[in-house]
């Protein structure tokens, strides 16, 4: 099917949809719908699908959470910078195709003006000769609009790579954890619901991440030691990944990292390797060397099940956390069968 017609189709058969179930026609929910019409979320059509099978109403709750887990997602400011790179790249095109226009004029105005002399020496041929000058005239005009045109690309090409820093800025400012330098929640979020999106083809793990005792670390030694912990924590961390992994700052004391193509064994393992290197590690005062103490984290594991909100993914990892923390602290555990989050919570003091 030609990709016009398909669009159309799937457009159709998004407001078809729409009205079937009583859905309100905001561009939202058209978004959803059509993603789920066209096949570009196969995670959320499964969604669709069961929700369909099993007679569930289409609440504006479920609407919106729907949209979250499979298409909010943050400014893709690298596609934004790549944008730029290649108006950059034409504009400096434009400007290398102006400079050889200006100097192949300018050597025909040469010509010209070098013809026009010769041909002042024959008054029989005056008007022609008057027609050579106005074109020599005629040529250095052009010449000096090139000029000015060259100018104008060259500032435009200047200014094409202050946007592109400035968007460098703006990419790091709203991805980036100011502290500790790894991803920031905003950016999770984001990364999260692509990831699970993709999770029909390929598994997804989340590792939850919480610092043992860290309020106990902050009121006995203060908020600067604590921001180093918080520091050495999240470098611990970025040593363990690789790839497309990627680690995040959750909140306060507690840190993410996103597991693409990774099964929950595997995930397992990385958690543990994570939970070893930080035990291996002291927070040393860098000023006078002296040791603060070890520094030890809670980990929980979960992977990715079809047609999971990705909020419940979350809590499900987060459950494990909570559960390994009931288990004495400085301990990797895996996700139960049933989250029982409120359970593990109220048992941690």
């Amino acid at each position: 099917m030609p990709p016009a017609q398909h669009i159309e189709d799937s457009a159709v058969a998004a407001w078809d949809a729409m009205r079937l179930h009583g859905i309100a026609p905001t561009p939202r929910n058209f978004e959803i719908w059509y993603a789920h019409c066209a096949g570009d979320k196969p995670g959320l059509s499964t969604r669709i699908a069961a929700m369909i099978a099993a007679g569930q109403p289409f609440s504006a709750a479920i609407l919106d959470e729907l949209y979250r887990s499979f298409l909010a997602t943050e400014i893709d400011f690298a596609a934004l910078r790549d944008g730029t790179r290649d108006i950059q790249l034409v504009a400096r095109e434009i400007v290398d195709r102006v400079n050889r226009t200006r100097t192949e004029a300018a050597v025909y105005g040469r010509s010209l003006a070098t013809w026009a002399v010769d041909l002042r020496e024959a008054p029989n041929l005056e008007m022609l000769k008057s027609a050579t000058m106005a074109l020599a005239q005629e040529t250095a005009r052009a010449s000096e609009r090139s000029l000015t045109l060259e100018q104008q690309l060259q500032h435009s090409v200047q200014r094409i790579e202050v946007l592109e820093q400035q968007l460098a800025s703006a990419e790091d400012a709203a991805t980036t954890d100011a502290l500790t330098g790894v991803a920031n929640r905003k950016h999770f979020d984001a990364a999260l619901a692509r990831a699970a999106g993709d999770a029909e083809l390929h598994p997804v793990s989340l590792l939850m991440l919480d610092i043992d005792h860290f309020k106990n670390f902050n009121d006995s030694h203060g908020h600067v030691a604590g921001d180093q912990v918080l520091r050495l924590v999240a470098k611990a961390l970025v040593a363990e990944i690789k790839g497309r992994d990627i680690v995040a700052r959750y909140g306060g004391e507690e840190f993410a990292v996103i597991l693409p193509q990774t099964r929950l064994e595997a995930a397992a393992v990385v958690g543990e390797h994570i939970r070893a290197s930080l035990e291996q590690r002291s927070v040393v005062v860098t000023r006078t060397g002296r040791k603060l103490g070890i520094v030890t984290a809670s980990v929980g594991v979960a992977q990715y099940r079809p047609e999971e909100a990705v909020i419940d993914f979350v809590d499900r990892a987060d459950a494990a956390l909570y559960a390994a923390k009931h288990a004495g602290r400085n301990r990797v555990e895996l996700a139960p069968v049933h989250a029982a989050f409120e359970v593990y919570e109220a048992a941690v003091p």
